[in-house]
């Protein structure tokens, strides 16, 4: 009888060791996709702040243009007066 709770014992110890296993298997490979995911998250936030960067110098370029634009029309209102 002792040797059969032994056994039984012995069993519940690997069965606990088993599932001890896999749940440190399945938190590691949580922790590499947790890992993965901030990567990517961090990469996406330079790929925004680049493309805001980007976007910030077209529009400035355009206000540029504009201005060129809207001195060119006055110097070409003022040439038309003139002839």
């Amino acid at each position: 009888m002792a040797s059969e709770r032994a056994g039984e014992l012995l069993a519940e110890l690997e069965t606990e060791r088993d599932l001890k296993l896999k749940a440190e298997e399945r938190s590691a490979a949580l922790q590499q996709r947790a890992d993965r995911a901030i990567r990517e998250r961090d990469e996406a936030r330079g790929v925004a702040n680049s493309l805001r960067a980007d976007l910030g110098d077209a529009v400035s370029q355009r206000l540029d243009v504009e201005n060129v634009v809207t001195r060119l029309e006055k110097e070409l209102a003022e040439v038309r007066g003139i002839l």
